[in-house]
C-alpha cells in the first residue's frame, strides 16, 4: 500500500509541475526555462525509477512464490527415501530460480525490504542446493543397508495392474528380499551410525507398508494372494527379523564418525546460515579480547561489593543463593512480571498489547542433559513458554545441586530479559507483525541471541537491577546482579571460541568443558549440558557474542548519524520491524551502507 500511495503521489506532483509550468511559460523569463526544464527532467526520472522499483518489486515476489511452491516438501526428503530421479528434479528445479533470480533481478534498485528478502532467498536456496544433494547422498548411502527401501516405494506409489508387465516385475522382486537382507547385513561395517539408526526406521515403514500393499491387492486383484502371498509373508518376516537383529548387534555397529567441520568448511557455514564475512580467526580473536577485558572488569567491580574476595569468590557464594526445586518456575514468573511492567513504564520499546500478557511460565524436564538453564519456545502464533529447565528424579547429587545453582537469583534477572521482556518474546512479537510482502522466511540465531545479550546490557543502562525494581521482599545488591551479568556474558565469549576451536578440531570435548567451568564459572553438570548441545549445532553457540558485539556497534554508529534526533525506542522498533535476518543486512539498510554489503555478498 505505502509503495502505491508514494507512486502515486509521484505521478500527481509531476503532473501539477507539468501543469504549472504550461500555464506560466509565456510569462517566465527566458532566464528559468534551464531551471524549469531541470525540475521536470528531475521528476520525470524519480517517476521512472519509482516504476522500476515497482516492477522489480513484483518480479522478485514472483520468484518468493514459485521459491516457495517447490519447497513445501523438502525437509522432510531426509527421513523418507526418495529415489536420485526425485532429487534431480528438485535440484533442477530450484537452480532454475536462482539462475533467474541471478539474472533477472535489479538488486540494485530494489525498496530496502525487498533488498533484504533478495538476499535472504539468495542465502536460502544456497543451502537449499546443498541440503537437497545431502539427502540425495544419505538416501543412497542407507538404500546400501536397507534394500527393500526402492522396491517398496516403487510399489506404494503405483496401483497394481497386472498387464503392467513393469509393475509385475517390481511384485516378483518381492521373493528376493530375504536373500538382498542376507546380504545387506555384511555391509553394515561400511556404514555410520546414523544412516543405520535411519534404515531401522525405514524398515519398520517398509514391512507395514507392504503388509498393507498385500492386503490392498489380495481383496481387489484375483490370484494375487495365491501368487504373491507366500512371498509377501517372508519378505516381512525378513524385514522385521533384520530390524530386530540390528537393535541387538548395535554394539558391532561402526563407531561414530567426527562430525566436526573444519576451519574451511565452518567458515562457509558461517558466509551461507548467516552472511558472515569475518573469518574464524577474527571471531576468534575478538571473542578472546572480550574474555580479557570482561574478566578485569569483573574484579574491578568485584573490589567495589567486598575488597577482600575475587570476583569468582563472590560468584560463587552467589550460587547457594537459588530457589528450592520446585519453586524455580513460580521465582521466574514473578520477575518475568517485574521486567514486563518496567520495559513498558521505560517506554524504550513498542509492546503489542496482545503480547503482554501471553507467555507462560513452565518447567522443562532435562532428562537428555541438553538444556542447562531456560529458553524461549513459541509454539505457533498463540502458545508462547518460558522453560526452566530443572532437575529431574534420579539425578545424582552433585548434578542436582548443579542445576540448582544454575538457577541462582543474581543469574535469574539477566535469564528472564534475556528470554521474555524485553528479549525473545518481544522480539518474536514484532516480527509475528510483520507482514512484508514479499516474505522470506529466516532464522538468523546472529540477530535472535544477539538481541538477547543486547537485552541484557540494556536492562543493566535502564536500571533493571536496582533494588527499586526488584520483586517485593527481595534485596540483592545490584552490584552483584551486575557482576552475574557480566559472567553470563564471559560465558558468551567462551563459546566463540569452544564453538570454533572444537569445529576447526583444536579443541577436544574435555578441554571444551574444561574451558567452560575454569574460564567461564560454570558448573560442571551445566558445562557438559552446554558442549553436548555445541557439538551438534556448529555457528549457534558464537551467535549470542557475536550477534550482541554487531546490535552495539549498529546502536552506536546509528545514534551518530540520528545525532539530536537519536530515539532509543525508534532504534529498537525498526531494528525489530525487520524480523529475525543477519546483522549485516540489518545494518546496511538502517545506516545507508547497501552499497559496501552489495560488494562484499555479491563476492560470496
Amino acid at each position: 500500500m505505502l509503495r502505491k500511495i508514494f507512486l502515486l503521489a509521484t505521478v500527481l506532483a509531476l503532473a501539477a509541475l507539468l501543469a504549472r509550468g504550461h500555464s506560466t511559460f509565456s510569462t517566465s523569463l527566458a532566464a528559468d526555462a534551464p531551471q524549469q526544464s531541470a525540475t521536470e527532467k528531475d521528476n520525470s526520472a524519480q517517476l521512472e525509477r519509482a516504476l522500476k522499483t515497482e516492477a522489480e518489486h513484483h518480479k522478485l515476489e514472483s520468484l518468493v512464490y514459485e521459491h516457495d511452491s517447490l519447497a513445501s516438501h523438502w525437509p522432510t526428503w531426509a527421513e523418507h527415501y526418495r529415489p536420485p530421479r526425485l532429487f534431480d528434479k528438485a535440484a533442477a528445479e530450484l537452480q532454475a530460480v536462482r539462475k533467474r533470480l541471478a539474472t533477472e533481478i535489479n538488486y540494485k534498485i530494489l525498496e530496502d525490504r525487498d533488498w533484504i528478502a533478495y538476499y535472504l532467498l539468495r542465502a536460502k536456496m544456497v543451502e537449499e542446493a546443498e541440503s537437497i544433494q545431502q539427502c540425495r547422498e544419505r538416501t543412497e548411502s542407507v538404500s546400501t543397508v536397507a534394500p527393500t527401501a526402492q522396491l517398496i516405494y516403487e510399489l506404494r506409489s503405483k496401483l497394481y495392474d497386472p498387464e503392467d508387465k513393469e509393475r509385475v516385475a517390481k511384485a516378483d522382486e518381492i521373493a528376493s528380499i530375504p536373500e538382498k537382507i542376507e546380504a545387506a547385513k555384511a555391509k553394515i561395517k561400511d556404514s555410520k551410525p546414523r544412516d543405520l539408526d535411519l534404515c531401522m526406521g525405514w524398515l519398520e515403514r517398509d514391512a507395514r507398508a507392504l503388509e498393507e500393499w498385500g492386503k490392498l491387492h489380495s481383496a481387489t486383484v484375483p490370484e494375487f494372494g495365491k501368487t504373491y502371498g507366500a512371498s509377501i509373508t517372508k519378505a516381512i518376516d525378513a524385514m522385521k527379523a533384520y530390524r530386530e537383529w540390528l537393535d541387538k548387534n548395535r554394539d558391532k555397529w561402526p563407531k561414530g564418525e567426527d562430525k566436526r567441520l573444519g576451519e574451511e568448511k565452518f567458515a562457509e557455514t558461517l558466509r551461507k546460515s548467516e552472511l558472515e564475512c569475518r573469518s574464524p580467526k577474527e571471531l576468534d580473536e575478538m571473542a578472546r579480547a572480550q574474555m580479557k577485558s570482561l574478566k578485569a572488569e569483573m574484579e574491578e567491580l568485584a573490589k567495589k561489593i567486598d575488597k577482600d574476595k575475587t570476583a569468582w569468590q563472590l560468584l560463587d557464594e552467589m550460587k547457594a543463593q537459588h530457589p528450592e526445586a520446585g519453586l524455580i518456575a513460580p521465582t521466574y514468573a514473578r520477575l518475568l512480571e517485574r521486567a514486563r511492567d518496567f520495559v513498558v513504564k521505560k517506554d524504550i520499546v513498542s509492546v503489542p498489547k496482545d503480547w503482554l500478557n501471553n507467555v507462560r511460565v513452565e518447567r522443562f524436564i532435562d532428562k537428555d542433559r541438553f538444556m542447562p538453564y531456560a529458553f524461549y519456545n513459541a509454539d505457533g502464533e498463540s502458545s508462547h513458554y518460558f522453560m526452566s529447565s530443572e532437575p529431574t528424579e534420579g539425578m545424582k547429587p552433585q548434578e542436582r545441586d548443579d542445576k540448582l545453582q544454575g538457577h541462582n537469583y543474581y543469574s535469574m534477572f539477566t535469564v528472564t530479559v534475556h528470554e521474555t521482556f524485553p528479549g525473545h518474546h518481544l522480539q518474536f512479537a514484532h516480527a509475528a507483525g510483520d507482514h512484508h510482502v514479499p516474505h522470506v522466511d529466516s532464522y538468523s540465531a546472529f540477530f535472535s541471541e544477539g538481541w538477547g545479550l543486547y537485552c541484557e546490557q540494556l536492562m543493566y543502562e535502564q536500571g533493571f537491577y536496582e533494588k527499586a525494581e526488584q520483586p517485593k521482599g527481595w534485596d540483592f545488591d545490584p552490584l552483584k546482579i551486575r557482576l552475574s551479568q557480566l559472567r553470563w556474558r564471559l560465558h558468551r565469549a567462551a563459546r566463540v571460541v569452544i564453538d570454533i576451536e572444537y569445529q576447526t578440531q583444536n579443541m577436544s570435548y574435555d578441554d571444551a568443558v574444561k574451558l567452560m567451568v575454569n574460564e567461564a564459572g560454570i558448573e560442571e553438570g551445566n558445562a557438559k549440558a552446554e558442549v553436548n548441545r555445541f557439538t551438534k549445532m556448529p555457528t549457534q553457540p558464537m551467535s549470542y557474542l557475536v550477534g550482541y558485539l554487531d546490535i552495539m556497534k549498529l546502536r552506536e554508529d546509528y545514534k551518530k548519524m540520528k545525532g539530536d534526533k537519536f530515539s532509543l525506542k525508534e532504534f529498537h522498533d525498526e531494528l525489530l520491524s525487520y524480523g529475525s535476518v543477519p546483522p549485516i543486512l540489518v545494518r546496511a539498510v538502517m545506516l545507508g551502507e547497501r552499497d559496501k554489503v552489495d560488494e562484499m555478498l555479491q563476492k560470496n
